[in-house]
């Protein structure tokens, strides 16, 4: 995973990295117990959630309008075990095949830039309809917080209107093998 995010300064609000952890956390296990039901209020109904695959190795958007849509189409996410460590987001070399830090990390970040950087390639493979389009453009600039999970998945989470939402799941992987 190239930079994707933009960090900011770590000691800005250190609560909401507590909030959005005690919010992980509940997330993998609903997720853990195969019944999202009680999460599905991280979802904005207005933005929905989208999951980023690569299975061409080229990474695309799949929109979901709540977690139980997204399921059906195969949403999943890689969690490390115990809670991530605040610091800033660890970065993959694609030439020696590691990365600059290993486990689980949340960050808080200026915007997620990866969901436009994606777009071109996404566009020559698969159909992107404006509901996509308008949920990207906005999603992209809420992002603030992004746990990270070395163990291959990205979490985006954003606040609007005193709550927490899930927006991007990223279980793409963008190294030229």
């Amino acid at each position: 995973m190239s930079c994707f995010a933009q960090g900011t300064n770590q000691n800005s609000a250190p609560d909401e990295l507590d909030e959005v952890i005690k919010i992980y956390k509940e997330i993998v296990v609903a997720f853990g117990k195969n019944n999202t039901t009680t999460i599905e209020k991280y979802v904005d109904p207005e933005l929905g959630i989208i999951e980023i695959i690569d299975p061409e190795g080229i990474a695309y958007p799949i929109h979901s309008s709540n977690i139980k849509q997204a399921v059906l189409q195969g949403l999943f996410f890689s969690s490390g075990k115990g809670d991530p460590v605040k610091d800033y987001l660890p970065e993959f070399d694609c030439n020696l095949g590691i990365w600059t830090k290993t486990g689980s990390f949340i960050s808080k970040v200026n915007k997620y830039s990866r969901l436009s950087s994606i777009l071109e390639e996404a566009k020559e493979v698969v159909y992107i309809d404006k509901i996509l389009l308008n949920s990207i453009e906005k999603m992209e600039y809420r992002i603030s917080v992004i746990i990270l999970s070395t163990d291959e998945s990205s979490l985006g989470f954003f606040k609007k209107d005193g709550n927490w939402y899930l927006g991007v799941i990223d279980n793409s992987f963008d190294c030229v093998e």
